[in-house]
């Protein structure tokens, strides 16, 4: 059995993400049971995975109680994890070539992004986060610690433009501008 996944074409229809924040900042995350041979092999690739296009239709991703609505088509997606034995953690990476989101009220968005990421059991590190909308464009990076009382440090790089800005959310008003 390999770990490596390619496939073309993927609809899900009604996707549930669902993370239960514990009282003690843990979460429902399942940790896998890892078996060392050697100790040429400290990380394990748990799967690599692409897909041209993939659809999203009324999905959703529950954070303790808080629900997030998902809806998007995306093509070029990229996407492999790790366990590192050593550290107890997840290594992942996420790239999304062109993707078009809807959002009820708004119009369409077309994105791209890419997300370097580790999962520990009670913490988040984003290594790097980078998302570009038209001439907008996010740099991300930091950490979320304690999931019961997160503590949240990052840096953090934004530039908007207005007027797509003002476009998408039906704003006419709204001709020219920029944000940083």
């Amino acid at each position: 059995m390999r770990t490596e996944i390619g496939l073309n074409y993927v609809v899900l229809d009604h996707p549930v993400i669902h993370i239960i924040l514990y009282s003690d900042g843990t979460t429902n995350q399942p940790e896998p049971i890892a078996k060392q041979v050697s100790q040429e092999r400290p990380v394990e690739r748990l799967f690599a995975l692409s897909i041209s296009r993939l659809e999203v239709r009324r999905g959703e991703v529950i954070w303790g109680d808080q629900r997030v609505p998902l809806d998007f088509a995306v093509r070029e997606v990229s996407a492999d994890m790790s366990y590192s034995l050593f550290r107890s953690r997840y290594e992942g990476n996420l790239l999304l070539g062109k993707a078009d989101t809807a959002v009820s009220g708004y119009r369409p968005i077309a994105w791209t992004a890419e997300a370097h990421f580790s999962l520990g059991k009670n913490q988040v590190h984003l290594r790097s986060l980078k998302a570009t909308s038209g001439r907008s464009r996010l740099q991300a990076k930091g950490t979320v610690e304690d999931f019961s009382q997160p503590k949240v440090d990052g840096d953090y790089d934004v530039s908007l433009d207005l007027a797509e800005v003002a476009a998408i959310a039906r704003r006419p008003e709204i001709q020219r501008g920029a944000s940083n």
